[in-house]
């Protein structure tokens, strides 16, 4: 059974394409703990694929069916992750993922597959960190990858928040975007609840592309956040575009400038 980002976007490049189609039974699209484990059911009891939603599968008669899709509608319904099962000891650095949200709380950028789509979903927070103390007890590892799209900041603001009062001393990464809501006291908040290094998808330092981007972003909005982060003693990564259609060479070279410029207040870019 195939699934997740890519598939869901390419499906039916994958099941048009004969060869492809001696690697897989059927796929599933959209988010899928719980068409999966429904998918597991009705094999189990000899059930019709019919019943299973977000599936994509070739029935008797040759022909591709579709299933309706059926949506993760709470954070709270989909369990903590359980790592029982791998060699966690062989690890060099065993950082156990885990996901508070799903989906992305500004999904307007241009090449996103997110873009102008609703549905942004988040645990409670009592859930989360209640999920993370069971792991790190569980597994002995205390340190952790927030794997969430994008965290908006009143959450991350909730979480560390919540860790601080309990005084849960972990290390945790994240993705982020580099919003204006992460001022200097909520960055320094962040540290001292146990954030060590954040990934922002930084893109472009050029106004114009920022635009057409969609990123709803300036680059001294962009270089406020950044000094921010690294007085608190955050590292940050940078993920940038360069190429993107349209742009040309000296737009371009406005992003060189200002990776160049803010060189102190970033760890590495790509």
């Amino acid at each position: 059974v195939l699934g997740g980002p890519q598939i869901s976007l390419f499906w039916r490049n994958i099941m048009e394409y004969e060869p492809f189609r001696d690697a897989f039974d059927e796929i599933l699209y959209g988010l899928g703990e719980v068409a999966l484990q429904r998918y597991i059911r009705v094999l189990e009891n000899h059930g019709s694929l019919e019943d299973v939603p977000n599936l994509i599968f070739i029935n008797r008669d040759g022909y591709l069916v579709v299933n309706e899709e059926e949506k993760v509608r709470s954070m709270q319904d989909i369990p903590h992750p359980d790592f029982s099962d791998l060699p966690l000891d062989r690890y060099i650095f065993a950082k156990l993922p885990y996901q508070m949200t799903r989906g992305c709380y500004w999904s307007q950028c241009a090449f996103c597959s997110y873009r102008n789509t609703k549905g942004y979903i988040k645990r409670d927070i009592e859930q989360v960190i209640d999920h993370i103390q069971t792991m790190e007890k569980r597994y002995g590892r205390h340190i952790f990858q927030f794997i969430d799209d994008a965290i908006h900041p009143s959450i991350l603001r909730e979480l560390s928040n919540e860790l601080i009062a309990r005084n849960v001393k972990i290390r945790y990464d994240a993705y982020l975007r580099l919003d204006k809501g992460f001022t200097s006291d909520l960055c320094k908040q962040l540290r001292k609840s146990g954030l060590k290094t954040v990934l922002f998808g930084f893109e472009s330092a050029n106004q114009r592309m920022l635009d057409v981007m969609k990123k709803g972003n300036s680059p001294e909005n962009m270089a406020e956040v950044l000094k921010n982060m690294h007085h608190a003693g955050i590292q940050s990564i940078l993920s940038c575009l360069i190429g993107f259609p349209t742009e040309t060479k000296e737009e371009a070279w406005d992003s060189i400038r200002f990776l160049r410029e803010n060189r102190p207040y970033y760890y590495w870019v790509y």
